[in-house]
């Protein structure tokens, strides 16, 4: 299971994988199809904050990629996954994506 970057203004696909694992989403961010991941994964895949990830899990989805906030939360091997969109994936927290 791997996420890819997706730019779909250009109508053309630039796929960069990486496997993250699956944590809680923050409250504000529930029903709004928003992930948060490490601003270096943002980077690395080569998507800028408000950028499109496609998801893959058991299912795929996409979603709108911001960066995690606060250094207490930095962590380049989560991305934080509100319940709609890992459902939509047919994932839990702790699974990779």
């Amino acid at each position: 299971m791997h996420l890819e970057n997706w730019e779909s203004m250009s109508g053309s696909k630039s796929v960069r994988k990486i496997m993250l694992r699956v944590a809680e989403a923050y409250h504000e961010d529930v029903g709004k199809g928003i992930v948060r991941v490490d601003y270096t994964v943002l980077t690395s895949l080569g998507v800028k904050p408000g950028g499109y990830l496609k998801l893959i899990g058991n299912k795929t989805s996409y979603a709108i990629a911001l960066p995690l906030r606060g250094q207490q939360d930095e962590d380049p091997e989560i991305i934080r996954v509100d319940p709609i969109t890992r459902d939509n994936l047919r994932v839990s927290i702790g699974d990779v994506i």
